[in-house]
């Protein structure tokens, strides 16, 4: 065999061998979820979803981004990993705009092939305050932009995330920055109570107005007590609501009754406190407690329970600590009842 024959041999086992050894190094790339894009501001911290990372991927990984066809790659750095998540922080000396990501696996003996997912990270202007509430009801569409107090850096554009519906609403904001949208803000619940679709004659069962005007209607249960303004006389109470253009908008009135259950222990050991909130005394004559089955505690005659004060009643009383109904009845008529489900673990009816 000649000389040249052989040094041509030894190229050649070489190079097989070297490409051997290549394909032997290679090991599996990871996989990234991209079945949404990730819009980002600065400084965000992103967790990428995917399979085939491993859970020292801080040291031995590569990550980089990169802009369309922008030669300065970004390489960025994870904070924790996992065989199916990547925690990694975007720089906040970011520009904004759409990023190319590129991934792959180096160890000291391995890598694997690069992925690269094309206009993956978007990163945009941070998101603009939660706007503040100026009202929480409207009753006409004309009012809905001043609901919102703008007094932020930018000028906000106003989302509704849906179509206006009477009932809870929710608003977002977000404003322009360079060409690019920024992120929306934390979104914020209002209510429209359209005036042309709104009765006020309802009858009041509770001292929430939009709760009882929601159950009047039939529709989802609104809770807005923080909301209502609230005046009292004696044992009337005046709810209303405060919009744009008018103060006493759905006002409603509740009788209350001049004594009532204020607190219930249906454990060992049991009690009842009742209280007087009128101005004047109470006559305990032919009062009775009772729950659903039967009379529970009598009061003596003549008792009387002085304005604005508290009694304690002690006894066997009997009550249902899984739930049960208390009233207090006087000549035949419920004058306070305590509707309850359970019992805490202190022992007290909710």
């Amino acid at each position: 065999m000649s000389k040249l024959i052989k040094i041509s041999l030894i190229i050649i086992f070489t190079f097989g061998l070297s490409a051997a050894v290549a394909k032997l190094r290679k090991i599996p790339a990871p996989v990234i979820d991209t079945h949404e894009d990730y819009f980002l501001a600065a400084g965000s911290i992103i967790k990428l979803k995917g399979k085939g990372f491993i859970k020292d991927f801080t040291k031995a990984h590569k990550i980089i981004l990169k802009k369309g066809s922008s030669k300065k790659k970004i390489k960025i750095e994870a904070l924790s990993s996992s065989q199916e998540e990547l925690e990694l922080v975007i720089p906040e000396n970011i520009t904004l705009g759409d990023y190319d990501l590129y991934i792959f696996l180096k160890t000291k003996f391995f890598k694997s092939k690069k992925q690269r997912i094309r206009k993956f990270i978007k990163v945009r202007p941070k998101a603009p305050e939660k706007p503040q509430l100026k009202f929480q009801v409207i009753k006409t569409k004309d009012e809905l932009i001043d609901i919102i107090d703008q007094n932020q850096e930018h000028e906000l554009v106003l989302n509704l995330e849906e179509e206006l519906e009477p009932g809870k609403n929710t608003l977002t904001s977000f404003y322009y920055q360079d060409g690019y949208r920024s992120l929306a803000s934390a979104p914020i619940e209002f209510y429209f109570l359209e005036e042309s679709k709104l009765d006020n004659k309802l009858e009041i069962s509770s001292e929430l107005p939009l709760e009882s005007y929601a159950r009047f209607k039939s529709q989802e249960k609104l809770e807005v007590s923080a909301i209502t303004q609230q005046t009292q006389s004696g044992l009337k109470k005046i709810y209303h609501l405060k919009t744009p253009s008018d103060n006493l908008y759905l006002a409603t009135q509740i009788q209350l009754s001049p004594i009532y259950i204020k607190e219930a222990h249906v454990k060992t050991p049991e009690y009842l406190i009742i209280k007087n909130r009128d101005d004047k005394v109470f006559d305990l004559t032919n009062c009775q407690i009772k729950d659903e089955i039967t009379t529970r505690y009598n009061f003596e005659d003549f008792e009387t329970l002085p304005a604005q004060t508290e009694l304690k009643i002690e006894g066997k009383l009997s009550l249902n600590d899984t739930g049960d109904v208390i009233s207090i009845i006087c000549d035949d008529q419920i004058i306070d009842s305590l509707e309850y489900t359970k019992a805490d673990a202190a022992g007290f009816a909710l």
